[in-house]
């Protein structure tokens, strides 16, 4: 007979491991069909609707072909738009105006235009418009005819001092610059000033240039013709053609010098020529031989210049030159401004340029002599004159 185990009692408190436990499954409930619902009753249809069924897109088999693959996006064809016609405007119902009431009132006095060309100062003579005789307007219709090669003149007569001035502008000039400046100048051809006789004077300025031309003897109060144009390439043609208008005309004997030279002006003094000034006499080539000569003005202090051939009076050329230097003053106190000033007498041609240099004082350049070359001669002068005045 086996010995029986000896059996180990544990304390309680002393325990390591909790003994395990059985799982004790509990039974399920057994299953009970659920009670009948009530039938569904289909609501109304609401306003959202949900997303539209999607279609099913076909599938197409593929299909190998035997060329190669055009890549290129196909060329659609897309149909113009249509135009709708615009609706024409239905036009309003035309009304007639109402017919005006006229009320005619008294005719108002003519309005004369005001001239370009302001009043003359008060010591130039007023012209007088004339109604010309019959051989005036005839004499008149020449000289427009004349100078028809250069533009359609307007043309009037009139008395300036008892002297028949034919007063011509062109379309771009003040018909009251001719008539103006032939009463100033008129009594440089009727007093005898000049050294020379006068074939032409010409006074030229920035835009304007008036020739004026004796169609009489030297001082016997002859018609005097008055031109006035823009000045340009043309002027040269004017000078020649009222120069023309003489020729029709009974030709003035030749004057000798000595009968219509002037006593010279007792405001002119002698002065000194500087080395500066003859050197000058070389760069007036136009003009010939000329010799240098200065004269003071004691009352305006002007001082003038003189280019002139040996053995001419130089007392005398410049008292003209006082005189025509006045005349453009008191043309420039009008309105028209001239800065030089052209004797014209056979072959002979007197230049004059007077130059303002400030504080009221001037200089005067007068250069004269047989010249085949106006314009060479003008251009000479032009620079003598700005030589002296940066002296």
């Amino acid at each position: 007979m086996e010995p029986a185990p000896a059996v180990v009692t544990v304390p309680e408190a002393e325990a390591v491991a909790e003994e395990p436990r059985e799982t004790v499954l509990e039974p399920v409930p057994a299953l009970v069909p659920p009670a009948e619902l009530p039938p569904l009753v289909a609501e109304e249809p609401t306003a959202d609707h949900g997303p539209d069924p999607i279609e099913e897109i076909p599938v197409v088999p593929m299909v190998e072909t035997e060329g190669p693959l055009d890549l290129d996006p196909p060329v659609v064809d897309e149909p113009e738009p249509a135009v709708a016609a615009p609706i024409p405007a239905i036009p309003p119902v035309y009304e007639p105006p109402a017919q005006p009431e006229f009320s005619w009132a008294e005719p108002a006095p003519p309005v004369r235009a005001t001239p370009a060309w302001p009043d003359p100062t008060p010591s130039a003579p007023i012209p007088t418009v004339l109604v010309p005789a019959p051989a005036e307007a005839a004499e008149a219709r020449r000289i427009v005819a004349l100078l028809a090669p250069i533009a359609a003149f307007d043309v009037s007569v009139q008395a300036v001092e008892g002297v028949t001035v034919y007063a011509m502008a062109s379309p771009t000039v003040a018909h009251e610059t001719a008539v103006a400046v032939a009463g100033l100048a008129l009594p440089l051809f009727t007093d005898r000033r000049p050294p020379w006789p006068v074939d032409q004077i010409t006074l030229r300025g920035p835009e304007t240039a008036v020739v004026l031309t004796p169609l009489g003897g030297p001082g016997d109060r002859g018609p005097v013709l008055a031109a006035a144009a823009p000045r340009g390439g043309a002027l040269a043609l004017l000078e020649i053609l009222c120069r023309r208008a003489v020729a029709d005309r009974a030709r003035r004997p030749a004057v000798p010098a000595h009968d219509v030279i002037s006593p010279g002006s007792p405001n002119l003094a002698p002065a000194a020529v500087s080395s500066r000034v003859e050197a000058l006499t070389r760069s007036l080539t136009a003009f010939g031989d000329v010799t240098a000569s200065v004269m003071r003005d004691a009352e305006s202090e002007a001082v003038l210049y003189f280019f002139l051939p040996t053995g001419d009076d130089v007392p005398a050329v410049g008292a003209f030159a006082q005189d025509l230097h006045a005349v453009m003053r008191k043309a420039a106190g009008s309105g028209a401004v001239f800065r030089t000033a052209i004797l014209r007498s056979g072959d002979t041609l007197l230049v004059i340029q007077p130059e303002e240099i400030g504080h009221g004082r001037s200089i005067v350049i007068v250069a004269g002599g047989s010249v085949t070359r106006p314009g060479l001669a003008y251009r000479q002068v032009e620079r003598a004159a700005a030589t002296l005045m940066s002296a």
